[in-house]
């Protein structure tokens, strides 16, 4: 899109201040900023290719707190990621029955209703799965990284980011071996270093030997700065809600005696959700986004030391 397209923020008053004050956004400076960005894009397009438009280059720029260099090795792990993984991010079609079933699972989702934070609340489920059919782990890492991607569009949702919530129950080895430790890898990989995207808090409940094992596998991958993030609750939910409000949980996961308002059950939040990644503003944008005009070309790409280097004397210089 051109540096002359036509933006206003969708940040409420919250978030402005929040972006202002965390991630370094001066709106006053936001466009020179996007249009530098956008000029180093344009002038590696012999390798990367990538939208341009001012809102896709801002999810960048505020996961970088607006560092430039930051930004640009921020969004080329990001097309590198989705080239190298084509098979969870090529065509991704909402209405696709394949995609649509996965979705319908419910394990990996956003929440409704965000907390008082801001924060998107996403909620996981893996034991959901059924791993005897239906679905390939393929299928599944491709509704689940959409999931991202639509919760994303949203500029609120990259200031004051994501809380997760992963409910362990019904894990079994057959999950473990579903999903492998190449995905667990591989998908680790692109959540933490290709997404523009602010894990705050991550919260596991009932979790079990198998999910021991998994996240043996996991762990080590995160930074340490996730990793202070981690919390874990065995069985108790009580000590979930020290962390977030219950009306922002399914129904499912409050007490007997709650009584006040709740996003509903986990199916009507499930369909709640796919009815909005069908929306087809959001399908237009998912199927842009995973289009095969846009990736990295790696025979060409210069090398990091190479490419980001020389960034950085262009960055002193100006």
């Amino acid at each position: 899109m051109a540096s002359s397209e036509k933006y206003e923020c969708s940040l409420d008053k919250a978030s402005l201040k929040k972006a202002e004050k965390e991630l370094n956004e001066d709106p006053k400076e936001r466009e020179s900023a996007v249009a530098s960005l956008r000029q180093w894009v344009e002038q590696n397009s012999a390798w990367l290719k990538s939208p341009t438009d001012t809102r896709f280059l801002l999810m960048f720029l505020r996961n970088a707190k607006f560092v430039q260099l930051a930004a640009r090795k921020r969004l080329v792990n990001y097309w590198t990621g989705r080239t190298n993984n084509k098979e969870w991010f090529e065509n991704v079609d909402t209405l696709d029955k394949k995609t649509e079933e996965c979705l319908k699972i419910g394990n990996f989702m956003p929440l409704p209703r965000r907390d008082k934070q801001g924060r998107v609340i996403f909620f996981g489920k893996p034991g959901a799965i059924d791993v005897s059919g239906g679905c390939s782990v393929d299928d599944v890492m491709k509704a689940s990284c959409a999931s991202i991607d639509y919760c994303l569009m949203d500029e609120n949702a990259q200031v004051n980011g994501f809380f997760f919530f992963q409910d362990m129950s019904d894990m079994t080895v057959k999950h473990q071996s579903f999903f492998g430790v190449d995905v667990m890898r591989r998908s680790m990989k692109v959540w933490i270093k290709s997404y523009p995207a602010r894990y705050k808090s991550v919260h596991y409940y009932n979790t079990n030997p198998v999910f021991d094992a998994i996240f043996a596998i996991i762990r080590p991958l995160m930074p340490e700065k996730l990793q202070q993030r981690l919390n874990f609750h065995g069985k108790n939910l009580s000590s979930l809600y020290k962390h977030i409000d219950q009306e922002c949980l399914p129904s499912e996961y409050l007490p007997d005696d709650f009584k006040g308002n709740n996003v509903g059950s986990l199916q009507q939040c499930t369909d709640d959700f796919i009815q909005k990644m069908q929306q087809p503003e959001v399908r237009d944008y998912l199927l842009h986004l995973s289009s095969s005009k846009f990736g990295v070309n790696e025979d060409l790409k210069p090398s990091d030391d190479e490419l980001f280097n020389e960034s950085f004397r262009k960055l002193n210089v100006d």
